[in-house]
């Protein structure tokens, strides 16, 4: 889900309207998708430090009588 939220905020400054001839607002955009990219992967690190690597773990029957 966090790969998809990215790419939608990622595309959002190609629908933001600019006057004709202006190239001033290169340098937010800019900002504005380095921004997303720092909190992607802020969020990504908390989720991954939650997940528990022992959660749906069981460990493989045994068979008694086996060699």
């Amino acid at each position: 889900m966090l790969p998809i939220i990215g790419f939608i905020l990622w595309l959002l400054p190609m629908l933001w309207v600019r006057d004709e001839g202006d190239t001033g607002g290169l340098a937010g955009t800019v900002v504005y998708v380095f921004v997303v990219w720092m909190v992607l992967i802020a969020v990504a690190f908390v989720v991954a430090r939650r997940i528990d690597p022992t959660d749906d773990v069981e460990p493989p029957p045994t068979r008694e009588g086996s060699d």
